[in-house]
């Protein structure tokens, strides 16, 4: 739990309903529109599951860390993610054939999902860089231990939103 930033908790939740959202609009395009409320909620959470399914890929392609975002093995990770993503959903689906949504569908919301994905991830990024760092801190000590972590604080300010202000020691010489 400590590993979670609201800015990583946005990129998330972010991410997901925009899954959601080209599920739910491949969906349309392919079969068109639910004929129902009760259908369209079906629908939903069927792509809440894709959603989740894809999440976890990308996740364990530490798509998640935000330093990997503007790196070129990023569009790799992602590829190889959405081929987890099918094989998973296709043995989901061959065991429970009730969640499937339909035929061709998975291909047009990959489509959707990836173009989405990529969207998001640079809006993301710039809206982090304009946005500024939420909190300065101020490093007490220059041990080594002291050091190590205001390295780690300067590769994930952009994640964690911090401004690293520098380092204070009871020292003068330090």
């Amino acid at each position: 739990m400590s590993n979670f930033s609201t800015r990583g908790v946005a990129l998330v939740v972010g991410e997901f309903i925009l899954i959601v959202f080209a599920v739910v609009c491949a969906s349309a395009l392919r079969l068109g529109g639910p004929e129902s409320a009760e259908a369209f909620g079906a629908l939903v959470w069927r792509a809440a599951l894709i959603a989740v399914v894809l999440q976890l890929s990308l996740h364990y392609a530490d798509l998640y860390d935000l330093r990997t975002i503007a790196t070129v093995p990023f569009m790799t990770r992602l590829l190889r993610s959405v081929g987890i993503t099918a094989v998973i959903l296709a043995l989901l689906y061959y065991w429970i054939p009730v969640l499937v949504i339909g035929r061709g569908i998975f291909v047009i919301a990959t489509l959707f999902s990836a173009a989405l994905i990529i969207t998001w991830r640079v809006t993301f990024q710039w809206l982090s860089s304009q946005f500024g760092p939420g909190d300065r801190l101020l490093i007490i000590g220059t041990s080594s231990a002291a050091v190590g972590l205001a390295r780690e604080l300067f590769e994930r300010r952009h994640e964690l939103g911090v401004e690293l202000v520098g380092f204070i020691d009871s020292d003068p010489a330090r």
